[in-house]
């Protein structure tokens, strides 16, 4: 069986406005290259501590965090520790860069850049740190995982916290939102009430 790693990753978000959809790509390999000790270290963590991928998404953000802690040698100074936290601070602004939200407005499904709705509040600070964890590990997943194990995270994944696989591109799950609105709504039988007589 061959397993696609290049899906992208979309996050239903129950917000007070309604439901939003975050859609994240998987990074680069020039990005893996340049995190990948990080990735590796995290992904290292998760599965040391007995977490995978029942509760590896909920706290992979925090791991990687740790972890970057931990990339500083112990008695470095406080150099090699900024080091160490800008790995994580820049491997989390990739993973935003490739991150957009698509909402609803009221003309229609609309897409902003997931950095945008967390400062417009589209998505609540607590909302978020959920999301990024997710993230995190779906990012860390799909580039240490291969085959049944990458595909068996997946799976769980999409069963315990509602997340859902794609090849489509943010643009393109974005219209599939717009067309599967209007289906469902086009297709809804009228009540008796709304018949006219």
């Amino acid at each position: 069986m061959r397993i696609d790693r290049n899906l992208n990753i979309v996050i239903p978000v129950e917000t007070d406005t309604g439901l939003v959809h975050v859609h994240s790509m998987p990074i680069s390999t020039d990005a893996f290259h340049r995190y990948h000790l990080i990735i590796a270290k995290t992904f290292a963590r998760i599965y040391n501590q007995g977490l995978g991928a029942l509760a590896g998404p909920r706290v992979a953000a925090l791991l990687l965090r740790e972890t970057a802690k931990d990339l500083a040698p112990v008695g470095a100074g406080a150099q090699a520790a900024e080091v160490a936290a800008r790995e994580a601070d820049g491997l989390l602004a990739e993973i935003r860069r490739l991150s957009n939200v698509s909402m609803p407005t009221p003309r229609g499904w609309e897409t902003i850049p997931c950095e945008e709705a967390r400062n417009r509040g589209v998505i609540s600070a607590d909302d978020w740190e959920d999301v990024e964890n997710i993230l995190v590990f779906f990012i860390v997943a799909c580039a240490m995982q291969r085959g049944e194990e990458l595909e068996t995270a997946r799976q769980m994944t999409a069963a315990l916290l509602g997340v859902e696989y794609t090849s489509l591109n943010c643009t393109g799950f974005t219209a599939s939102l717009r067309t599967s609105t209007e289906t469902d709504s086009s297709s809804a039988k009228p009540t008796p009430s709304s018949i006219p007589s």
